[in-house]
């Protein structure tokens, strides 16, 4: 096939090709593979792949190309050769490539199918955002908690770092739902995560992980500085109501206090001495903070 049978054949093709030589250099490439990589017609030719690259492959790409030559086997799309492309402008965008050698002309020359599959990055993106996300909050989730309290267990395993877990739960929050309906209910949750997020430091993660319960994992985080933390949350939900339309909300928790620690076996261990500590917040008279060894801290 000629460089000029092979150019019309690839402009008829809806994703970006480029034809590239064992020496690296574009010999040929179809007006989507400009549009693609932001380069005016014919612009692509004579280019060094590399220019195509983000720099911090080019090297370790170099080696692959030429093994390619070496050994060609046809890669389909979705192979597992995905990489980030490089724009005229220097902006990155994730592609998919499938690869085929041909000759041309008597000469080697690898052809390069190459999607942008930045919108389906996007749409996986958020489909995993979602499964960790608390819908009505957009706090992560109790699937979330799990997993996260489970690494700190590790990292206290592996580092000897731990954690602290703060636990929240609203006190009489069904007289909210009941006296003022569950719309005004979630906007009071919404409003309150809000608040947690404004309190929490780099690194802390807030959780919804009940009906009307929340909580924290702050890492590396004694149980002193947690109460700092924890005292913070609870005072702006105490002493900020909250509003839905004109109907003025009052609302309060109670917030349980544990550490993660080096004998615990397991995350049941923490979320249960962090339940106790709130448990005993409520029933010495709600609003108030309890930590696992049971000291009254507001």
């Amino acid at each position: 096939m000629s460089l000029a049978e092979l150019t019309r054949f690839l402009d008829v093709i809806p994703d970006a090709v480029v034809v590239v030589t064992r020496e690296k250099r574009v010999v040929s490439a179809n007006a989507r593979a400009c549009e693609v990589f932001q380069y005016p017609p014919e612009g692509l030719i004579n280019l060094s792949l590399e220019t195509l690259l983000p720099d911090d492959v080019r090297e370790r790409h170099n080696h692959h190309v030429e093994d390619y030559f070496s050994s060609p086997t046809m890669r389909p799309m979705g192979s597992g050769l995905s990489l980030n492309g490089r724009r005229r402008d220097g902006s990155l965008f994730p592609v998919d490539i499938m690869l085929n050698r041909v000759e041309m002309g008597g000469m080697p020359v690898a052809v390069a199918i190459i999607r942008d599959i930045s919108q389906q990055k996007a749409r996986e993106q958020k489909l995993r955002q979602e499964s960790v996300t608390d819908e009505l909050t957009t706090l992560l989730n109790r699937k979330q908690f799990n997993l996260d309290l489970s690494h700190q267990l590790g990292t206290l395993r592996r580092t000897g770092i731990g954690c602290a877990l703060v636990t929240y739960d609203f006190d009489h929050f069904k007289s909210i739902n009941d006296n003022h309906g569950h719309p005004t209910g979630d906007i009071v949750l919404r409003e309150a995560s809000r608040r947690i997020l404004e309190q929490l430091r780099s690194g802390d993660r807030a959780y919804r992980v009940g009906g009307e319960e929340f909580a924290l994992i702050l890492p590396g985080t004694d149980l002193d500085d947690a109460a700092g933390i924890a005292e913070r949350v609870r005072h702006t939900i105490a002493t900020e109501a909250f509003y839905s339309g004109d109907t003025l909300i009052h609302a309060t928790v109670s917030v349980g206090i544990a550490q993660l620690w080096p004998g615990d076996d397991s995350i049941g261990e923490i979320i249960r001495r962090a339940d106790r500590a709130l448990y005993r917040a409520k029933n010495r008279g709600r609003n108030q903070i309890c930590s696992e060894t049971d000291m009254d801290i507001a």
